[in-house]
């Protein structure tokens, strides 16, 4: 973590701190903010009248770079929708933004723009219009000065499907090498009768904030574990078979494969007209759940999350989820910034890259993927040295890489497996090898390909 500026954030009232701390401050406080976080504040005199208030500054803040996580019934502590509790916590909201450990991190425009990424970084502005906020007291102000700014959409409208297990579950969080968390998989069939094309879908969130992420895929009923094979009502613990829907061996067209992997903030997905990713009438599809225990809901409590879908007969262009990553690595103990690249290629057709998901495990550091054209040139599709294990999410483009027949799509995973890591799960750090769980790492950019026109 960075050390937080000489502003006295989380000191008594003195400072800073007394002009945030007082709420009946007159004070007029000029609020400059650098890239690095840094925050100016210069005190325009005593005696001005506020110039901010909850709605003008404070909400829309709140409902742009917050919301998704501490949104109430988000997975994230807290409830932001309060103007009682976001005054409250305002210092320590604004130490977090500019220390950046909030946004949680995530993909950087400048590589590739993506979908919402507006939500993932603090613009230098709307830091200094949260800051002067909080100089001035955190006045409440009125509702006529609301400054809207819509939710992430994750609705969709009039789906055609909707896949959700045949009975509520209650996740026990019973299971000692994953304290708090429990991935639960539920086996189901869509009734299909012919093939169709998934062009649309989104989540439809029963209790929102014991749900980390969700993951679906299709799969043939030939392939189903075992402990699936009744298609119990209840599902099943599957922990060990986070990828069991990505077969890197096999081709999603016409074997299993991923369809979706959301996660809070992500909103729904619609593919760009014309493309689909097929669903066929004979697959079973399987939702993984990654319940998490956030303590917004009693024990017990019961969730039936499911995913909405809108289908078409046809597309120009299908759509697939291919893993680029790799397995077989072992990160060294104590190794600070060990690093490995997969890649998946060289392709033999051109193919657009319409999103990607990066995903490792609580050790990840950074990644990047890319085009490699193999002549010294190339694209940026995602890059982060922010990696961040509790938000992970979809990066749906704004506009698609082409990449060219012979081409390469390369992804570099960087661990931290020393024991300064705060997320080092082994005292003393060992070796982590290539695996599914948790304690595990894996290296992949879950990336959504597009064939044909």
């Amino acid at each position: 973590m960075k050390k937080l500026p000489t502003l006295a954030l989380f000191a008594s009232c003195t400072g800073f701190a007394l002009m945030a701390c007082s709420s009946g401050s007159t004070s007029s406080v000029a609020v400059a903010a650098d890239d690095a976080g840094s925050v100016t504040l210069t005190d325009a005199g005593s005696g001005a009248s506020t110039t901010t208030s909850w709605y003008a500054q404070g909400k829309p803040f709140v409902d742009r770079y917050c919301r998704s996580c501490h949104g109430g019934e988000g997975p994230g502590t807290g409830d932001f929708t309060s103007y009682e509790n976001v005054s409250a916590l305002a210092q320590s909201m604004l130490a977090a933004v500019t220390t950046k450990r909030m946004p949680p991190g995530a993909s950087d425009p400048a590589c590739r723009d993506y979908m919402n990424s507006d939500r993932r970084f603090v613009s230098d502005a709307d830091r200094a219009s949260f800051a002067q906020w909080i100089a001035e007291g955190t006045p409440k102000g009125s509702p006529a000065g609301e400054q809207e700014v819509p939710l992430i959409d994750e609705t969709i409208a009039n789906p055609d499907l909707v896949i959700k297990a045949a009975a509520p579950y209650a996740p026990t969080f019973s299971n000692p090498s994953e304290p708090g968390n429990e991935y639960r998989c539920f086996a189901l069939r869509p009734g299909l009768t012919s093939d169709k094309y998934i062009t649309e879908l989104g989540p439809i969130l029963d209790k929102r904030s014991m749900v980390h992420h969700i993951v679906a895929y299709r799969i043939d009923p030939a392939h189903l574990p075992v402990a699936a094979q009744s298609y119990p009502e209840n599902g099943w613990s599957c922990i060990d078979m986070v990828n069991a829907g990505v077969n890197p061996g096999s081709n999603p067209l016409t074997g299993d494969g991923m369809l979706v992997a959301w996660a809070p903030g992500t909103g729904a997905f619609k593919f760009p007209q014309g493309t689909g990713l097929l669903l066929k009438s004979t697959d079973v599809v399987v939702l993984q759940i990654h319940y998490f225990e956030s303590n917004k809901q009693p024990a017990g409590t019961a969730d039936q999350t499911a995913f909405a879908m809108k289908l078409e007969d046809s597309v120009t262009s299908k759509l697939l989820i291919a893993p680029v990553g790799k397995t077989g690595f072992t990160i060294p103990a104590g190794d600070a910034n060990y690093s490995f690249k997969g890649s998946f290629g060289p392709l033999p057709v051109a193919l657009k890259i319409y999103g990607t998901m990066p995903h490792m495990h609580v050790l990840g550091k950074s990644y990047e993927l890319k085009v490699d054209n193999g002549d010294g040139t190339g694209a940026c599709v995602a890059k982060s040295d922010r990696y961040e294990f509790a938000n992970q999410v979809t990066y749906l483009f704004k506009e698609p890489v082409v990449v060219q027949p012979g081409a390469k799509v390369d992804f570099t995973c960087t661990w931290d497996n020393s024991a300064a890591n705060p997320k080092q799960l082994h005292t003393p750090p060992a070796d982590v090898p290539y695996g599914e769980r948790t304690d595990q790492e894996m290296c992949y950019a879950f990336t959504i390909l597009g064939i044909g026109n």
